[in-house]
């Protein structure tokens, strides 16, 4: 049964000057009307009832209606039995929508934690102008706008300019041949003589017709292929052509001699010429001094062969001239003997080609048509010579065969040009127009047609086959590492004013590989004092030296983590303070920089810098610390700016009208550098291999449309360990991931033996306990000192794996006595201590031992963290010798390859890393119960 009243709870908003609840009662009769009409007496007459909403509490609007207020009860709570009570709710609507107060809000937010660039002013690309479209596009399309208004006229100098070149090339082959028919000398050519010889050409081709047409006269080429004598003739038949022809040809091998034949001398027949308009045996610039020989050849430019036309093809001599000369501008040495010396052009020398004296040769076709003028993978001059020469290319490998097709395949296809032209032209046409129906439509498909075009464009370049075997098969044969004064003279021929070199230093053996003096030895820039005035440029004889940045690489080895990384920053600036004599006090140390290729870690910051100093950027450190990959990392890549992408197009056009790169490249005879390549979209970087040695020659990388290159020079010579490893194993030596070691305890009497025998580590303190912590990517085995020393000396089966070659133990020796003069206690408290400095931030309390420790250093390799703890009364006295500190002894192979540093405290990572896993592991054992809780369960029983 219904109940006859109604009791409604009305709850309101602050600000109607109302209780919070409002309880009224109604008959249940009453319908919506009449609610709403009881509820609007309650609202002040200042606020109208329509802008406020009446809800149920399940969120459902009440409007004046017929409908009656008592079936609301049993809609409101369906599950429980009808009540007389009826809950409401009176609030006002949020209003607004799209572009309301919430979505300014928003974009104000936006603005407010977006960054700004440095050296730029306020970033309001992304706002629009009157007509809706963004700024960002306007300035774009401007800028383009203007870029192409001024390529015409910069079309029209460079077509000038290349005119020019053509035509001095015409007139300077003209001259040439003016000066072999009225110069004096032994390079005189006779007119009589040439008329003579066109004629006889003459009448020797018109006898050749005459017996064609006979149909008496033999095949010479099947003749010459297969081996038979080409001056027999058929029988019956054409003996009269056949001897005149034969007359010509004698005749005319002793005018191309440029002697007359001596009466009865006897010269071997020669095989029979086909004559098709030209003279195919042009040399007729040789002397009788072509005779003698020497044993010697010598690497001259490849100079033109002059040949004279017939007398009915004249009118294209001017045409033949040109090509000839302009074959002699584009063409590459050339192996002549000495004896033919005399007979070329007076021209200077060119540089060789490969790097040894067996490689200058003959260079083929293919490396003049097809192959770069250097590999992009090792730096190294093309050749097909010298197999186990860097750069060779095989002429049998699939790559190369088809290299030809893909090097025709990739010429830019016309259409895709126009195509990409008439969208920049779109770009510009509707920058003031009406707005776009999508942003940046036209802009993304000209970045789109642009991209595919530069992509066609550019060159098919492969690797030669040393760097083919080192991507493939890891191997190959290292190249002779330069000396500092090499690297020295690179820099001297520098094309840029602003040069800065980045000192790549390995993070495995930290500080071995730093070049010692390389301030002095590359005449740089000394490191900036702390005095905010110091100049931050020098100059030297005219010269703006170049700055250095330190770069230490690989430094994922370091911690498992970035921030563990960065905590060691100021542990590598004191490191490098101590290896280059700077003061902390005088001399700042804000240019070094730790990155991980591998992992990307602060590889974008050092890109930044790169891309914005520009100009000569020079990668210098020792064999095999990670130049390449630093290189392929941090090369600055644009690939996305509309503007850099049409000049590329630009670019592009203007080089498709030579033949292929080598075409436009000219090679100094007394400059160390090789030529710049061009600056493509996506450029073929350095082959990364874990090879010492892998990089022959500089690779130049240019970037930043002729900002500057980057120059990836060849590796400084770094003690090879891997010499007295055997092949299988020289790999292993390399750390390419980051060590979790295992601590060994050498305990008295012991020593510590890694890689079968190569390194030992024998303490020389009886008493003194050393823990080693071995980041080493080879096996270590601790054993008794008599037993590591038969092993090493090879009397005694080593029970791993043995990786050193036979006959090693002949050389070992001594490499020194290091002293663990490091106290390092601070590290290695016990937990409990710890805790507490930690938590109450008490001072440490005085310890009546002390943890020394030192880091041995295995050249290439990695290191050894070893500790150990001593009593601190032997360290009361500062100024006692170094005996009184623990020591420890290390042989090697010739004594070599082995240094210290002091601490860098990795092994702290590693251990609180077990520790963690420990207890994570462990089963949890009973837990105490306390006083309170007993007394709770007694009572319960």
């Amino acid at each position: 049964m219904a109940p006859s009243q109604v009791n409604i709870l009305l709850s309101s908003f602050p600000g109607l000057s109302l209780p919070s609840t409002i309880s009224f009662s109604l008959p249940s009769t009453s319908t919506l009307s009449d609610l709403t009409e009881k509820v609007s007496t309650y609202i002040p007459s200042s606020v109208p009832f329509q802008s406020l909403t009446l809800t149920t509490t399940s969120n459902k609007q009440l409007l004046p209606s017929p409908r009656l207020v008592s079936d609301l009860i049993s809609y409101n709570d369906e599950t429980t039995a009808p009540s007389n009570l009826l809950p409401l709710r009176l609030s006002v609507p949020i209003r607004g929508g799209k572009g309301g107060f919430g979505s300014q809000l928003r974009a104000a937010g936006g603005r407010m934690s977006s960054k700004r660039k440095r050296n730029q002013g306020d970033d309001n690309g992304s706002s629009r102008n009157l007509d809706g479209r963004r700024l960002r596009t306007v300035n774009e399309a401007k800028a383009l706008a203007e870029y192409l208004a001024v390529k015409p006229e910069m079309d029209r100098k460079e077509k000038e300019e290349r005119r020019r070149r053509w035509q001095a090339v015409v007139e300077a082959a003209e001259k040439r041949q003016e000066e072999l028919k009225n110069g004096d000398g032994k390079q005189k050519v006779d007119g009589q003589w040439m008329e003579d010889r066109d004629e006889m050409n003459e009448k020797a081709r018109e006898a050749v017709l005459a017996a064609m047409k006979e149909g008496t006269w033999t095949d010479n080429l099947r003749d010459v292929l297969l081996g038979g004598s080409s001056t027999s003739a058929s029988e019956g038949s054409g003996q009269e052509g056949s001897s005149s022809s034969e007359e010509s040809e004698e005749e005319e091998g002793d005018e191309m001699q440029d002697a007359p034949a001596q009466p009865g001398s006897s010269q071997p027949s020669a095989a029979p010429r086909r004559y098709i308009g030209f003279d195919e045996d042009d040399e007729f610039m040789s002397d009788s001094e072509e005779e003698e020989e020497e044993p010697e050849d010598r690497v001259v430019p490849r100079v033109p062969r002059l040949m004279r036309p017939t007398l009915h093809i004249q009118q294209r001599q001017p045409r033949f001239l040109l090509e000839r000369s302009t074959r002699l501008l584009f063409s590459r040495p050339e192996v002549v003997s000495s004896q033919s010396l005399t007979t070329q052009l007076p021209t200077t020398q060119l540089r060789s080609l490969s790097l040894s004296t067996t490689c200058r040769a003959k260079s083929s076709e293919l490396v003049d048509s097809v192959l770069p003028v250097c590999c992009p993978g090792c730096g190294a001059y093309a050749q097909t010579v010298e197999a186990n020469e860097p750069g060779y290319y095989s002429k049998t490998r699939k790559q190369t065969r088809r290299l030809l097709s893909e090097l025709q395949e990739r010429e830019a296809d016309e259409s895709i040009r126009e195509k990409a032209v008439a969208t920049i032209q779109d770009v510009i046409t509707e920058a003031d127009t009406i707005p776009k129906p999508r942003h940046n439509a036209l802009l993304e498909n000209a970045t789109g047609t642009l991209s595919q075009y530069l992509e066609k464009s550019q060159s098919p370049v492969q690797v030669c086959d040393r760097c083919h075997d080192l991507l493939h098969h890891n191997k190959a044969v290292s190249a002779v590492s330069p000396s500092i004064y090499s690297i020295s003279a690179y820099l001297d021929e520098t094309p840029y004013k602003d040069n800065r070199v980045y000192h790549v230093i390995d993070a495995a053996d930290f500080p071995m590989s730093l070049v010692d003096d390389i301030y002095d030895e590359l005449s740089l820039q000394d490191q900036r004092s702390r005095n905010r005035r110091s100049a931050t440029e020098k100059y030297s004889r005219g010269r703006k030296l170049p700055t250095v940045s330190f770069v230490i690489t690989r430094s994922d080895l370091l911690a498992p983590t970035k921030d563990l990384v960065d905590s060691k920053m100021e542990y590598v600036r004191s490191v490098l303070r101590e290896k280059l004599n700077l003061s902390s006090e005088e001399f700042r140390l804000g240019n070094v920089h730790m990155i991980s290729s591998h992992r990307g870690w602060w590889t974008k910051k050092v890109k930044e810098e790169i891309q914005e100093h520009g100009g000569g950027i020079w990668i210098v450190g020792k064999a095999n610390v990670g130049k390449s990959s630093f290189v392929e990392a941090c090369l600055p890549k644009d690939s996305k700016n509309l503007e850099k992408m049409a000049e590329l197009v630009e670019r592009r056009q203007a080089e498709s009208e030579t033949t292929n790169q080598q075409n436009h490249t000219f090679i100094s005879s007394d400059g160390l550098l090789p030529p710049a390549p061009r600056e493509d979209l996506y450029p073929i970087l350095p082959v990364v291999s874990s090879l010492p040695g892998t990089t022959v020659s500089p690779i130049r990388i240019p970037f930043g449309r002729g900002k500057g290159e980057v120059i990836d020079l060849p590796g400084l010579d770094r003690g090879d360990l891997a010499e007295y490893v055997l092949d299988q194993y020289k790999r292993d030596l390399i750390m390419t991931k980051r060590i979790k070691p295992e601590r060994y305890t050498i305990k008295p009497g012991q020593s510590l033996l890694l890689g079968g025998g190569l390194v030992r580590i024998t303490p020389l303190d009886p008493d003194a306990i050393v823990m080693a912590a071995c980041f080493v990517p080879i096996e270590v085995h601790l054993t008794k000192t008599e037993k590591a020393i038969e092993m090493q000396a090879g009397t005694r089966p080593y029970p791993g794996t043995s990786i050193v070659k036979e006959g090693i133990s002949e050389i070992i020796s001594s490499a020194g006595a290091y002293d663990l003069k490091w106290d390092v206690t601070q590290s290695h408290l016990p937990t409990s201590i710890e805790k507490a400095i930690e938590d109450k931030g008490i001072r440490p309390p005085s310890l009546p031992y002390k943890v020394m420790s030192t880091d041995i250093l295995i050249e290439g390799c990695g290191w050894i963290e070893l500790t150990t703890q001593i009593r601190a009364k032997y360290l009361q006295h500062q100024d006692e010798p170094t005996a009184s500190f623990p020591q420890v002894e290390v042989f090697t192979p010739n004594g070599q390859h082995i240094g210290s540093r002091r601490p860098i405290e990795c092994w702290k990572f590693t251990a609180k890393k077990l520790t963690s896993d420990r207890r994570k592991n462990t089963s949890r054992g009973r837990q105490n119960v306390g006083q309170k809780k007993r007394t709770q369960h007694s009572a319960k029983l």
